[in-house]
C-alpha cells in the first residue's frame, strides 16, 4: 500500500512529522490555552533588578524572543500556524480541482486551440503572481481611514478566491500537457482502435496515471501559496486584513490573527536594528514549512518511482502460485511404470 511505504520513506516521513506538528500545537495552544499569549515587559532577578525590558533577546524562557510589547513570539507564531498552512492547504487544493476540470477540458477536447490557448496563457509566466494579487486585494485587505469594508470571513474568502483564480490557467495547461503526453502512448492509442469512448479512456486509462502527478502538483501549489503570502506580508497585505491606526501616534500596521504573512510584515523595523530576531522569526517559520513540503514532495516522488515493491510483490506471487501448483499434484507408485533397459 502506498501510504505505507511513504512512511517508510525518511524524506516523506520527516517533512509530515513537521507539517502535522506544526498544526497540531497550533489547534492545541487554541483549544487548551485558549490562544493566550505569554506577555513580560520586564525581566527581573532574585533581588528585584531589571535584567531586560521588552523586546527581550531569545534565551530559555523565550527560544524566539518577545516583541516590543513582550508577547512571545513563538507563542504568536505558534497561534497564526492553523491560520497559514490552512488557507495554504485549502487554496492549493481548489487550484488543483479546478485546474484537473479545465485541464481535462482543455486536453480532450480543445487540443485544436493549443497554440493559441498556450501563447494567452505563457503571459501569466512572466508577470509575478504577486504583483497582480497585491493590485487586486489592495483595496480589499488593506484598512481604510473609513475602516473594511468586508468582515474578516468575507476578506478571507476574497483572498482566496483571487489566489485561485491568478493560477488556474497556468496550473490548466499544466494538467493539459501532462494528458497530451498520456494521450501518445500505445495503449491509448490501441483503445480509440478498439472503440473506446473519451469518457472512457480518461476514466479508465489516464485518470490512473495522472493521479500521481496531481499529487505533486498539489504540493507544488502549496509551496506557491506560502511564497506569494510572505511577499504579500512585506507588501502590508495581511492575510484576512490589515489593520492600521491613522491616528497621530499610531502604531504600526498588524496582523489579526498572528499569521504568518502579518507577523513578517509588521515585524520589519526590527530588520535592521538589534532584535533582527522579531523580523527572522515568521520567516524561520515559512523556511520550515515550505522546507518540510518539499520533503514530502521529494519522498512521495521516491516512492512512485521506485519499482522494488512491483518485483517483490511478482516474486511472492510467483512463490505463491508454484507453491499452490505443486500442492494439487499427488505422486503415487501408479504413476510409474518399471520397464526393463532395452537392449542392442
Amino acid at each position: 500500500m502506498i501510504i505505507l511505504r511513504l512512511f517508510k520513506n525518511p524524506l516523506f516521513l520527516i517533512g509530515f512529522i513537521v507539517i502535522f506538528g506544526l498544526i497540531t500545537a497550533s489547534f492545541v495552544h487554541k483549544f487548551v490555552y485558549d490562544n493566550e499569549i505569554k506577555q513580560v515587559m520586564f525581566l527581573l532577578d532574585d533581588n528585584g533588578d531589571l535584567i531586560d525590558a521588552a523586546p527581550i533577546d531569545p534565551s530559555k524562557e523565550f527560544p524566539l524572543g518577545t516583541d516590543s510589547g513582550g508577547r512571545d513570539m513563538l507563542m504568536m507564531l505558534i497561534s497564526g500556524t492553523k491560520y497559514t498552512l490552512l488557507f495554504a492547504f485549502s487554496v492549493a487544493f481548489f487550484r488543483v480541482l479546478f485546474s484537473i476540470a479545465l485541464g481535462v477540458l482543455y486536453g480532450t477536447y480543445l487540443l485544436k486551440f493549443k497554440e493559441y490557448i498556450d501563447r494567452f496563457v505563457d503571459a501569466f509566466h512572466f508577470i509575478p503572481l504577486t504583483l497582480i494579487a497585491y493590485y487586486i486585494l489592495e483595496p480589499i485587505l488593506y484598512q481604510s481611514t473609513m475602516g473594511f469594508g468586508f468582515t474578516f470571513q468575507e476578506r478571507i474568502i476574497l483572498e482566496g478566491l483571487v489566489l485561485i483564480v491568478l493560477a488556474i490557467p497556468i496550473t490548466s495547461v499544466l494538467i493539459a500537457n501532462e494528458i497530451e503526453l498520456v494521450l501518445k502512448k500505445e495503449f491509448i492509442l490501441s483503445a480509440k482502435t478498439l472503440g473506446g469512448s473519451k469518457f472512457h479512456i480518461m476514466w479508465k486509462h489516464i485518470r490512473p496515471h495522472l493521479l500521481g502527478r496531481m499529487a505533486i502538483i498539489y504540493g507544488q501549489q502549496v509551496v506557491q501559496v506560502l511564497l506569494v503570502l510572505a511577499h504579500l506580508g512585506l507588501l502590508k497585505l495581511f492575510l484576512g486584513g490589515t489593520i492600521v491606526d491613522y491616528t497621530i501616534m499610531g502604531d504600526r500596521p498588524k496582523t489579526l490573527s498572528y499569521e504568518w504573512s502579518g507577523m513578517i510584515g509588521s515585524s520589519m523595523r526590527w530588520f535592521h536594528s538589534d532584535a533582527e530576531y522579531i523580523f527572522y522569526a515568521p520567516i524561520l517559520f515559512f523556511a520550515v514549512s515550505i522546507l518540510a513540503m518539499n520533503f514530502m514532495l521529494e519522498g512521495f516522488k521516491r516512492v512512485t518511482n521506485d519499482r522494488t515493491h512491483l518485483k517483490k510483490k511478482a516474486r511472492k506471487e510467483a512463490k505463491k502460485f508454484n507453491n499452490k501448483k505443486n500442492s494439487n499434484v499427488e505422486i503415487s507408485s501408479d504413476m510409474f511404470e518399471l520397464k526393463k533397459p532395452i537392449r542392442e
